[in-house]
């Protein structure tokens, strides 16, 4: 009996000892798997789009565009924190019936941005399609337009470069536009800006913006930022070859001048509010004609200025008014440089002024307030038709030889 023990014991034992013997060592883990690298993109999509992170940690580039290319159709989508780098001949346009979803986050923007990290280094966003639902949110667009293409300022062709160009529906939020070889954003004439809200437009080789002054009414400049460029303007003009502006139109205090880059004219209500700072190009004019209104008024902390991109008197025509508008008023308004020509159309014997009201075949009127100055005119201070009526409360004297 005890050997039956004992032999069951060293049985036991071997097997114990066998078992240890088969155990295998635990493996390695897996490498990682590798991160893909950029996807260089077509130059042509016509049903829709949808570009992701494809590094998953948050860096590096995750497409390269390398061609002008096209979204013709569908939805470019585009997820948070993606980088889309593009080459020297690289753009993005949305055309035809094609919009873009950009949306990013603030921790999580989304890129647009040259393979060279050097100002103007491609050629920049197109947004020509009609579709409301353009959208940019929390993006950068940074280092575009080194390509001059042609817009237009009135019936003059105007060349320039730009960072975006829209003429087309776009919404643009919370995003910065900085780097630009000539202006930050262009805006053709037939654009609609839809929101422009907590941007900032920074470091352009010309204007910050440029567009149509008839499409001011969505422009937040209350909540946006323009610095740092060249010529640090929200750039205006006007359209038709009688240079006019047909909608009713507020210009609201930016933290940059607006910069009249041919003569405007006004055909509807025109107001202008306290601490807004208006330049002009040379040789052109501020004015309103029809039946509709103009109110400027400033406060003794905030006065409106209207003057010449150079304070030199004559610099520019001035303020020019041929409205019988009861409500035309101007108070706190310094205006100063114009007089260069008479406004509108060139009459025989005319007077020059700062402000000129009416002329030989339309009246005009307004009500100067008892804060307003007009100083370093090469004409009048005051100028009005025979026809034209000013109330005048202020210490402007209108002479004689003013009277035309």
């Amino acid at each position: 009996m005890k050997k039956s023990i004992l032999g069951l014991m060293l049985l036991s034992m071997v097997t114990v000892a066998c078992e240890k013997e088969t155990v295998e060592p635990t493996p390695p883990p897996p490498p990682p798997p590798p991160v893909a690298g950029p996807i260089t993109l077509g130059c042509n999509y016509n049903n829709g789009l949808t570009l992701t992170n494809q590094n998953q940690n948050g860096s590096g580039v995750d497409y390269i565009i390398n061609c002008d290319c096209e979204i013709t159709g569908g939805k470019l989508a585009i997820d948070t924190n993606v980088i889309i780098q593009f080459t020297t001949g690289g753009s993005l346009k949305i055309k035809d019936n094609a919009y873009i979803d950009a949306k990013g986050t603030p921790s999580k923007t989304i890129v647009f941005e040259g393979t060279v990290n050097a100002p103007a280094s491609w050629r920049g966003l197109f947004i020509e399609s009609n579709d409301p639902r353009n959208s940019m949110d929390y993006c950068v667009v940074r280092n575009g337009g080194n390509t001059e293409y042609t817009g237009y300022i009135g019936t003059s062709s105007y060349d320039t470069k730009a960072n975006i160009w829209v003429s087309g529906n776009f919404k643009l939020s919370n995003s910065i536009v900085t780097g630009s070889g000539g202006d930050g954003i262009y805006m053709y004439e037939e654009a609609a800006l839809l929101t422009f809200s907590n941007n900032v437009v920074s470091n352009s080789a010309k204007n910050a913006v440029v567009m149509y002054a008839g499409d001011l009414a969505n422009l937040g400049v209350a909540t946006s930022t323009f610095v740092g460029n060249t010529q640090n303007y929200i750039g205006l003009y006007s359209i038709s070859t009688n240079k006019e502006v047909a909608e009713s139109v507020t210009i609201n205090k930016a933290n940059a001048p607006y910069l009249l880059l041919n003569d405007i004219y006004f055909q509807n209500n025109l107001t202008v509010n306290a601490g807004v700072t208006i330049h002009s190009k040379a040789s052109k004019t501020f004015g309103i004609l029809g039946s509709g209104f103009i109110k400027m008024i400033g406060t003794a902390t905030e006065p409106i200025t209207l003057t010449g991109e150079s304070n030199a008197a004559g610099f520019w025509n001035g303020l020019y008014i041929s409205t019988t508008n009861p409500l035309n008023e101007i108070d706190y308004c310094n205006i100063s440089g114009g007089g260069n020509s008479i406004a509108y159309f060139q009459l025989p014997n005319a007077s020059k002024g700062n402000i000129a009201v009416g002329w030989n075949f339309g009246p005009g009127f307004l009500k100067v307030g008892a804060n307003t100055s007009s100083t370093n005119s090469s004409g009048c201070v005051l100028a009005r038709s025979a026809s034209s009526t000013i109330t005048n409360n202020s210490s402007l004297i209108l002479t004689l030889p003013c009277t035309y």
